[in-house]
């Protein structure tokens, strides 16, 4: 663990299906939140992070849960 409590997990070598998950997270946030945004500081991109995963979890639909 790091200092900002964020653990490194190592993914198999050459296996790019490990990450499917992450990076369709990492494509949903950039297309639809921070390429949107002008961010001022780590402050505001943190603040916009974490109100953007509370959506993701919490309101935006998901095809598999409750869709």
């Amino acid at each position: 663990m790091t200092s900002t409590e964020i653990e490194i997990l190592l993914t198999a070598y050459q296996a790019p299906n490990m990450n499917a998950y992450v990076e369709r997270f990492i494509r949903s946030i950039k297309s639809e939140c921070l390429g949107q945004m002008i961010l001022v500081g780590e402050r505001s991109l943190d603040r916009t992070i974490k109100e953007f995963v509370e959506h993701y979890h919490e309101e935006r639909s998901h095809q598999g849960i409750r869709n």
